[in-house]
């Protein structure tokens, strides 16, 4: 992070961005039992990218996370640390281009911050924002999310999207840190015992869908963002 803001005088979100894209090729190295950086090849590089789609990240994602990996591999090869790379052996997964644009940087950054830091509600909303931009959540999928569905040591979410079909997508440490906030701070407080529901209305009751995209929008426009703003955007 250090190196990233200073060296290459990057934006805090681009250099949170680039921590964060790289923190799953450390999950899918340990996975793998792999402990050595001169035993990573295009095979095992190739093998990360196939685990990432596997696991649910659209294919814009892993293009941006192979960049993130060059990056880093950049960075130890300037330090010394590491001698093979063979990152630029391998090609990013074809049609991330047709995605639909996303935000600019310094919009995201203050969506991000347009919550209060000390009201329950404002805690709870940098919670969803923070999982929205981590994991690219959907609305339905944020309402639908069951505390059981996070690991926060692990860093995961299990998803349940369109077709009813699971999968697993990984929190950067921002999210990770919004979401124990929001649980040890507001959830305890307002939650039933028998409630499953991650995030709560103030009865205590699962936050609808029409909620959430209501304080998204409002939050965009607190920030200064399009009316149209939305979850897909981020």
């Amino acid at each position: 992070g250090d190196y990233l803001t200073y060296n290459r005088q990057l934006a805090p979100l681009t250099v949170r961005n680039y921590t964060t894209d790289v923190a799953p090729f450390g999950d899918y190295l340990e996975k793998r039992c792999i402990d050595s950086f001169e035993d990573i090849d295009r095979l095992i590089i190739r093998g990360y990218l196939a685990w990432l789609l596997e696991i649910g990240y659209v294919k814009a994602s892993v293009s941006r996370k192979l960049s993130s990996l060059r990056s880093f591999y950049a960075f130890m090869k300037e330090r010394g640390l590491v001698q093979r790379d063979e990152t630029d052996l391998v090609s990013a997964p074809k049609s991330a281009s047709k995605l639909p644009p996303i935000a600019n940087e310094g919009g995201i950054q203050a969506l991000l911050e347009a919550p209060s830091a000390t009201t329950d509600t404002g805690v709870r909303d940098r919670a969803i924002l923070e999982l929205a931009y981590a994991c690219g959540l959907r609305v339905s999928e944020i309402a639908g999310l069951d505390v059981g569905d996070t690991d926060l040591e692990q860093r995961q979410v299990r998803v349940t999207g369109k077709g009813s079909k699971d999968r697993v997508t990984v929190m950067g440490v921002p999210a990770v840190a919004a979401v124990t906030r929001y649980l040890d701070r507001v959830r305890v407080g307002i939650a039933k015992e028998s409630q499953p529901a991650m995030f709560l209305n103030r009865g205590g009751t699962r936050l609808s869908q029409r909620s959430i995209q209501k304080l998204v929008k409002k939050y965009a426009l607190i920030a200064g963002l399009a009316l149209d703003f939305s979850t897909h955007t981020i």
